[in-house]
């Protein structure tokens, strides 16, 4: 029997949404739907912060963490998929729950005490982690720590400083020793808007901007979505034998999705039925090779299948 080999090219991430469960509170006062309204934001915005922290295979430190809070708040509705209210807030003891005279409609909204709300939060995780990767946040050892700036024409101490005001989100504040630091210079051109251009041995990437604080976070954004700055060995290649069936391929990307710490950018690159079953070949890169590979031996295990081969992970 001949066998039918699919080759898939750059299928997406297997999990494109999580789900969080959050508790939030508004604060005590607020109208019934203020309340409402900021303990969803308040909800929403911890979920996302719990889903972007479950993407590093270290825990940041406090003050980069703050900063990581402060970076996702206003956005954080960015990264929602759906959400869904899974308990009602106590309505019972607010003053606005009570009916209210045709003249309540012109006076002052009453005020009451907190709102209390629990959330499914769905986010997207692929573009969550794309946000973290290019904060840094996914470099590890081979994050420098900081840089060297160069102020160019046009680009004064103060302009510098209100640049660098994101140093601690991208981790740049505390220098690692016995690394070539990079360095930035940033001018401005006569066309009007800032330039920057950061080099690092043979590295060099260039981004322009209006505003210098986005400069700052795109010249880094670039530079950290280098390959080369990832932490972990890199690409792997898997080919992964002993499936019965389509679905159960699909479900083995999944649970390569949900490792989240050892585990980025899970892909199916080829899948083959023949006779003797089903085959796959997957990609991945590896942050954890030890717990990535005691998490695969007993997932193969679990379900009978085999490694045929695996290539990669030694090219840095």
């Amino acid at each position: 029997m001949a066998s039918l080999l699919l080759v898939l090219i750059a299928w997406p991430q297997a999990v494109q949404a999580e789900r969080v469960r959050v508790r939030a509170a508004s604060d005590v006062g607020l109208p019934l739907s203020q309340g409402r309204q900021q303990a969803l934001e308040r909800g929403v915005a911890e979920a996302v912060l719990a889903d972007a922290l479950r993407l590093l295979s270290h825990a940041p430190p406090e003050k980069r963490l703050d900063a990581l809070r402060a970076y996702l708040t206003p956005i954080s509705f960015q990264f929602v998929q759906t959400y869904q209210e899974v308990a009602q807030p106590q309505l019972e003891a607010h003053a606005s729950s009570a009916p209210q005279p045709a003249s309540a409609s012109v006076s002052a909204p009453v005020a009451g005490p907190a709102v209390e709300l629990e959330l499914d939060v769905e986010t997207n995780r692929h573009a969550l982690r794309q946000t973290v990767l290019r904060l840094g946040f996914l470099s590890g050892e081979r994050h420098p720590g900081g840089c060297t700036l160069h102020r160019g024409a046009g680009v004064s101490q103060q302009d510098a400083n209100l640049m660098r005001e994101q140093d601690v989100l991208l981790g740049l504040d505390e220098p690692r020793q016995g690394v070539q630091l990079p360095e930035v210079t940033v001018e401005r051109v006569p066309q009007g808007y800032y330039k920057a251009v950061l080099r690092q041995g043979q590295v060099m990437i260039a981004a322009d901007s209006s505003s210098l604080p986005a400069l700052w976070l795109d010249v880094w954004g670039r530079y950290f979505s280098v390959d080369e700055r990832l932490h972990g060995p890199g690409k792997r290649q898997m080919e992964i034998v002993g499936f019965s069936n389509a679905d159960g391929v699909v479900e083995f990307l999944h649970v390569l999705a949900g490792w989240d710490k050892d585990v980025q950018d899970p892909c199916l690159n080829q899948l083959q039925i023949g006779a003797a079953g089903v085959s796959a070949v997957f990609s991945c890169r590896v942050a954890n090779p030890k717990s990535f590979g005691d998490r695969l031996d007993a997932a193969l295990k679990e379900r009978g299948l085999s490694l045929l081969e695996q290539a990669g992970g030694s090219e840095r």
